[in-house]
């Protein structure tokens, strides 16, 4: 695992799907590396830690990096590129993904997974609002220099 670790801090992420295709589609894509996968995971262990509760939190980061996953695998099955968008889809995968993974082992109200829905899609264009104006604010002060 730690060598993992080291190849996303180098910046060498080793695809998941090991560059395999189905139907001469990658079957996940370069976005979604080894990595990755065990570096979000540990993450998500060592949270749970910290908030007493480990096999939840593993059962929620591990979930929510399959809901990515399965993103990933929809969009090159019906031909989008990485890095092009799928509204809903692009901003709920990961509570989607550690929803149905948490609630197979513990119980998850329909009120916190619907929170969780509306919360991710509200956050998701809040952030992408602030992201282009801080983008176009560098822009304009690079033009001034």
């Amino acid at each position: 695992m730690l060598t993992y670790v080291i190849y996303s801090i180098i910046g060498q992420n080793i695809p998941l799907d090991l560059y395999k295709e189905i139907n001469r589609k990658r079957i996940i894509g370069q976005g979604r590396g080894v990595a990755s996968f065990f570096l979000f995971t540990t993450i998500s262990l060592i949270t749970g830690i910290i908030t007493k509760h480990p096999l939840q939190a593993f059962y929620l980061g591990i979930g929510g990096v399959i809901g990515t996953y399965t993103n990933s695998f929809i969009k090159r099955r019906i031909c989008i590129e990485r890095g092009q968008y799928i509204f809903f889809l692009d901003q709920t995968d990961f509570i989607i993904g550690a929803s149905v993974f948490y609630s197979s082992q513990y119980y998850l109200s329909l009120n916190i997974f619907f929170s969780g829905i509306i919360i991710a899609l509200l956050l998701h264009h809040i952030v992408n609002l602030l992201r282009k104006n801080w983008e176009k604010l560098i822009k304009d002060k690079e033009k001034t220099y």
